[in-house]
């Protein structure tokens, strides 16, 4: 049993607006004893039936149309943003003299106007402003990740430059809201320090690609990786170069979404290699390895104790991995392949717009095998 006022108020809680018809995500409306609502997640709205304070039923429906769908057992819902509403009220509180000496509503520059809406406990536009209050103490990447996840370096110098400059962004723009009265004296930072990062680096395995804080030049596990030949589109030299690296007993690795034509023409030069749909261990691929998938581009890995080849569309057409966000919402998902992981890691590496993180998976038996 679940009162509709209670729902309702929960709802908008976690941020969800109140509308007179529903039609994205986020929103919800009431006629007398139905309620439709759209979760966060979902693709298609759920109409809830109520008799008094029991729900009678629940359907999916299409908000094109209105006409409904199949019937749903159960109905999960997960919070709208990341500033949730319902603590506002106490933001507001705390804040209450600050707001109190801004400008007046007719002073385009004031923030006044967002008292009322903390106060009340509704979900504003600007209302991620005020994260610092709502969640005083802040969490960074590093501290969802499970114990013992290998984090991996990227380029250790590009990343701390490049954050000390944002970090030194943030403090300008600080110093300018405190003098136009837009940010309150006593401000928590909203976000995390160069050294606060690092500290917090200190408590978790790091890998480093380029050079770290303390790596010698020559142990740079970047520099054991170098670009591949490229062909573009010649099909005839790929293929030789890959019987010439068979014959010198070394591993090459194909991933490619060509790799039936490629397998095919390959059985006329040479024995016939079937394709694969993944690779779990590196000691199950043969000199010679066809796998469907698509990567962004390969590489040389030149060890001590062996050279693997990883070749791609990139190095045999000169084709680039396409964004998933690009395919058109009508095509079904198609599942990416790639060298699955052994563990668990994170890249952190440097982005034109700052430093972002990409989650990405290495081979925890390649990675040994290498090393030895």
């Amino acid at each position: 049993m679940q009162e509709p006022e209670k729902l309702l108020r929960l709802w908008l809680e976690l941020g969800y607006e109140p509308t007179t018809i529903v039609a994205e995500p986020g929103q919800f409306s009431r006629r007398g004893g139905i309620i439709d609502f759209f979760p966060s997640t979902a693709t298609v709205p759920v109409r809830l039936e109520f008799f008094g304070n029991e729900i009678e039923s629940m359907r999916r429906f299409d908000p094109a149309s209105q006409r409904s769908l199949e019937t749903v057992e159960s109905l999960t819902f997960h919070p709208l943003r990341e500033a949730l509403p319902r603590h506002a009220p106490r933001v507001a509180q705390q804040l209450a003299t600050w707001f109190l000496d801004q400008p007046g509503d007719d002073d385009a520059t004031s923030v006044r106007p967002d008292f009322e809406a903390l106060e009340e406990g509704n979900a504003f536009p600007l209302l991620e402003y005020y994260l610092p209050w709502l969640y005083p103490e802040a969490a960074s990447l590093l501290d969802y990740l499970p114990e013992n996840t290998l984090v991996i370096v990227e380029d250790w110098q590009n990343l701390q430059d490049t954050f000390e400059e944002i970090e030194q962004q943030a403090l300008d723009l600080r110093e300018e809201r405190l003098q136009q009265h837009q940010l309150p004296p006593d401000a928590p930072l909203a976000y995390h320090t160069w050294d606060a990062l690092r500290e917090a680096l200190e408590s978790q395995p790091v890998l480093h690609l380029g050079r770290g804080e303390a790596t010698p030049a020559d142990e740079v596990l970047g520099n054991l990786f170098l670009p591949d030949q490229r062909f573009g589109g010649q099909l005839r030299p790929f293929l030789d170069y890959l019987r010439k690296l068979r014959q010198s007993g070394e591993l090459a690795i194909t991933v490619t979404r060509q790799t039936e034509n490629i397998g095919q023409l390959w059985s006329e030069v040479d024995a016939v290699i079937a394709p694969v749909n993944e690779i779990r261990q590196l000691d199950q691929a043969g000199l010679t390895t066809f796998v469907r998938g698509e990567l962004t581009e390969g590489w040389v890995l030149n060890s001590e104790t062996r050279h693997l080849h990883l070749l791609t569309d990139a190095e045999i057409f000169g084709w680039r991995a396409r964004n998933p966000a690009d395919a058109s919402a009508r095509a079904p998902p198609r599942p990416r392949r790639t060298l699955r992981t052994g563990l668990w890691a994170i890249l952190l590496c440097m982005w034109s717009m700052g430093w972002g993180v990409l989650r990405a998976s290495l081979s925890a038996r390649w990675a040994a095998t290498s090393a030895n």
